[in-house]
């Protein structure tokens, strides 16, 4: 009876237990960001990988953001995925990275 319980219990651990299947995937537009952003976290004395990282554009009528993260968590047990507005509402290359660094430091930080 005491092995139908402990193999219960393992059977109960191991079935909950949660799959992290995360997924970087970030257009290159805006990869060289990306890196900067990892670069200046680890001269900063952050060390910082990321591994579950989506940059989309929106093309919904109803995005009125210039771009949105779905997390604002240091934590890295979710997939992170920033939204970007496809309608460029940036008009330059830094105004460009300070969105993209903006939304990492809510999601990433």
């Amino acid at each position: 009876m005491l092995k139908k319980i402990l193999l219960a219990c393992i059977i109960i651990v191991l079935g909950c237990q949660k799959k992290n299947d995360f997924v970087y995937n970030v257009p290159w537009e805006f990869e060289p960001y990306v890196q900067k952003f990892i670069a200046e976290a680890n001269a900063k004395g952050h060390p910082l990988s990321i591994n579950n990282l989506i940059i989309q554009y929106d093309y919904s009528q109803s995005f009125q953001y210039c771009a949105q993260s779905n997390v604002i968590s240091s934590q890295n047990d979710v997939q992170k995925i920033i939204s970007v507005n496809a309608q460029k509402c940036w008009q330059n290359d830094t105004q460009l990275e300070t969105l993209i660094f903006h939304e990492l430091g809510h999601c990433i930080l």
